[in-house]
């Protein structure tokens, strides 16, 4: 009798089971000559293959589901992460500090703004509301003047009962825009006896007891959360009857970040008038995290315990609790320049924005690292410091081999600009490599022959109108110059934008800084074309350290419409290194995309044909 053929246990696609099936019938002389693909067999073995193929996809996925790395549904990467003592972080709602001076009829001891009074504001023409989140008392002796924190959203409130002989009973909260981080929470006895105890939500196991009056979170389907408690040895246990009164705020997220100007909603009595003003606009508005993101964060969580400790540790604690963290950035003071002992500096690239302002860097130091912290280490904050790519491409390209027009490749290139900045380098310690960019750009589109890739860094400072200052510009890379085998660039290698100051005669001088090629920066107005020059040593500037400064400026005006002074350098490298907290970007605004036709590649001659069409700007 004939050998059967075996079936091969590792194809699991459709396909290859079919085959294999085949394979298996074509070798038993039952089978011999028989027609596989015109005969019902052919059903029968599709049949056998599907149900293979199914099965095989339903082991795959249920092994992958049991492991964090690999697991696809939320509800199972929750679960797991449960496991390593990770709670996802919600929603987060955006706050601001506001000033409020309060018009007050008579002179009352003190006046009470209740919790929950309405703060209106619109964000790209879309209203919101923002709300205090407990009642703020204005004094006399304080004028009725104080800064409160408001918080955007709708307050909610939420009540459960205690049934004990519910065993499957569970305590969620209906609401997937709820921030978990304004959550309060109280018992009261029973619906007649209204004498209620707050309970607070606990994240440090080692300090719960019998009696510790508190409640656990997790999430729960839907993007809902759930709120239960302990057993009675490891936390208090309601009883029956007892009702379960959560209070929380629903938002948008950071839908309201980049709210200017706020006006109440309503009236507070006593008062006759309310004076606003914002103190910090808001900010820290985020969604909850991503399936990626607690992947990423819940090992991290494990391994730092809640300590703060390593740069690892803070870098954790805050990607987990502030949402509006695209990056962090955490070093310790010994690296700053100059170096500052027992510190360690901060830095946050926030979702939205370019810097955080100072009520979420209060709260981020006091709440999320002020319980965790070493007592001996104070966290103290640096703005992220960017380092602006300012790229001249000229792209040659042949007709024959595209369908493309020049504005369509020019559209093309400086998507792929846009894209590796927003990709590639627009986070801490990511290096811009100049041939990286340039082989993009070749890749761009089939019809590109060649580009040319220049570039200048750009740093922008802020001055103060109408005072003398100084104003240093930090590139942290080698700059161009001669000793480094180049020749001098006449002008020297830094353009500034324009601003104005008073010369000796006190006439105003549109004005600008360039350099002399031997380390000082210089001073100078434009007249009849020629450079004039207010101050030959201005500043200095150090080509090795990429370290420029201005002294005793006295700027009156600027140019700029963000109020600012931008100034541009030549690097010895082409790459772009950033140090510390700073952050390499590449702005669209300051992308210029020249396309040219390459007449030789598209005529098949060296010849040159003159002048050829550009889309440049």
């Amino acid at each position: 009798m004939p050998t059967k053929a075996a079936i091969s246990l590792t194809e699991l696609d459709f396909d290859s089971v079919r085959a294999s099936l085949k394979t298996y019938f074509e070798a038993d002389a039952t089978f011999t000559d028989y027609n596989f693909e015109g005969s019902g067999l052919s059903i029968l073995m599709d049949i056998l293959a599907y149900n293979t193929h199914y099965s095989a996809f339903m082991a795959n996925m249920l092994a992958n589901e049991m492991f964090l790395e690999s697991a696809q549904v939320r509800k199972n990467v929750i679960s797991l992460a449960k496991m390593l003592g990770y709670t996802p972080t919600s929603r987060v709602s955006s706050s601001a500090t506001l000033n409020l001076v309060l018009t007050v009829t008579g002179t009352p001891a003190s006046v009470t703004v209740l919790k929950g009074t309405v703060f209106t504001t619109s964000v790209d023409g879309v209203s919101y509301n923002f709300i205090l989140r407990a009642d703020e008392v204005f004094t006399a002796a304080a004028s009725y003047t104080k800064d409160v924190i408001v918080r955007e959203g709708v307050l909610f409130t939420y009540t459960h009962t205690m049934n004990t002989a519910d065993t499957a009973q569970k305590f969620i909260i209906p609401n997937a825009k709820i921030d978990t981080s304004t959550i309060t929470m109280k018992v009261q006895t029973s619906a007649s006896d209204t004498t209620t105890t707050s309970h607070t939500l606990q994240t440090d196991y080692a300090a719960v007891t019998s009696t510790t009056k508190n409640f656990f979170l997790q999430e729960s389907d839907n993007f809902f959360y759930e709120l239960y408690f302990g057993d009675g040895v490891i936390g208090y246990q309601p009883v029956d009857g007892n009702l379960i009164i959560t209070e929380y705020v629903a938002c948008n997220a950071g839908d309201a970040n980049g709210a200017t100007v706020f006006a109440i909603s309503g009236s507070i009595s006593g008062v006759t008038d309310v004076t606003i003003t914002t103190v910090s606009d808001s900010a820290g508005g985020g969604e909850r995290q991503s399936i990626d993101k607690i992947k990423l964060l819940a090992p991290k969580s494990y391994a730092s315990q809640g300590r703060v400790v390593t740069a690892n540790d803070y870098k954790t604690r805050i990607l987990e609790d502030y949402p509006n963290a695209a990056a962090v950035k955490v070093y310790g003071g010994e690296e700053a320049d100059p170096p500052q002992y027992g510190k360690v500096f901060i830095t946050i690239k926030p979702v939205t924005g370019v810097t955080i302002n100072d009520t979420v860097k209060a709260y981020i130091k006091k709440s999320l690292l002020g319980p965790r912290n070493v007592m001996s280490i104070r966290p103290e904050f640096a703005d992220p410091d960017y380092l602006y790519i300012v790229p001249t491409v000229n792209v040659k390209y042949n007709p024959n081999t595209t369908l493309d027009s020049a504005e369509t490749i020019k559209s093309q290139v400086t998507t792929v600009m846009e894209n590796y900045s927003n990709n590639s380098i627009e986070s801490f310690d990511s290096v811009f490599h100049h041939s990286v960019l340039s082989q993009l750009i070749s890749e761009a589109n089939t019809g590109i022959v060649s580009n040319i890739l220049s570039f200048s860094v750009k740093k922008i400072v802020t001055p103060t109108l109408n005072i003398v200052g100084s104003y240093t510009f930090d590139y942290s890379n080698e700059l161009y110059h001669p000793e480094s085998g180049h020749s001098a660039i006449t002008g020297g290698i830094i353009t500034s934008s324009s601003f104005n100051v008073l010369d000796a005669a006190g006439i105003s001088r549109l004005s600008y800084i360039d350099e002399d090629g031997a380390d000082n920066t210089r001073l100078y107005y434009i007249n009849s074309g020629a450079r004039v020059y207010l101050d030959n040593t201005v500043g200095v500037i150090n080509y090795l350290t990429g370290k420029v400064t201005v002294n005793n400026i006295k700027p009156t005006a600027v140019t700029n419409t963000d109020k600012t002074i931008s100034m541009n350098v030549q690097l010895n490298s082409p790459d772009v290194v950033p140090l510390r907290n700073q952050i390499v970007e590449i702005k669209s605004s300051d992308i210029t995309v020249y396309v040219t036709e390459d007449v030789a590649a598209s005529s098949g001659s060296t010849k040159d044909y003159g002048s050829t069409a550009s889309a440049g700007f």
